[in-house]
């Protein structure tokens, strides 16, 4: 197997051909394919390519690649990319920076409690309460979750 010319170019790589769930398991294959790094080396190689940690559809942790050139850079921060907020009595509406919705909306879906569902756009995502007795809550699990004060 021809060896790629940066740490960066193999991670791509790997993460396109397997399920990786760890930095070390990462590292391994890395070092299958020539390159000896160190977790820290692997740690800033993932921020760099925008990789992040999902789940398979088996609910294992593993880090994917982004979709989308457009997103935002790995390290911006979620206050950072957080514009504003509308809600009704039935829903709530995040605007985000372009290319943020959908990240965003990730997260939403798999550390928000109050929310039934998301549905992202490029630069805005739908947050869908459980209830919407609990609107009011379902804002308050936004705004921590977002890390922001004032939506």
């Amino acid at each position: 197997m021809e060896k790629p010319q940066t740490v960066d170019e193999a991670v791509i790589k790997i993460l396109k051909d397997s399920f990786i769930g760890g930095q070390e398991e990462l590292r391994t294959q890395l070092a299958e394919l020539g390159h000896d790094v160190t977790q820290s080396t692997v740690s800033r190689s993932l921020k760099r390519i925008g990789a992040v940690r999902t789940y398979n559809e088996n609910e294992e942790p593993t880090y994917s690649l982004p979709s989308d050139d457009s997103l935002p850079p790995v390290h911006s921060t979620i206050q950072n990319l957080v514009l504003g907020v509308d809600s009704n009595e039935t829903m709530v509406v995040v605007y985000t920076k372009p290319g943020a919705a959908s990240l965003l909306a990730r997260h939403i879906d798999h550390h928000g409690e109050q929310c039934i569902a998301t549905i992202a756009g490029d630069d805005m995502f739908l947050a869908v309460p459980k209830s919407i007795k609990k609107i009011k809550q379902t804002i308050d699990e936004l705004k921590d979750l977002l890390g922001v004060e004032d939506l």
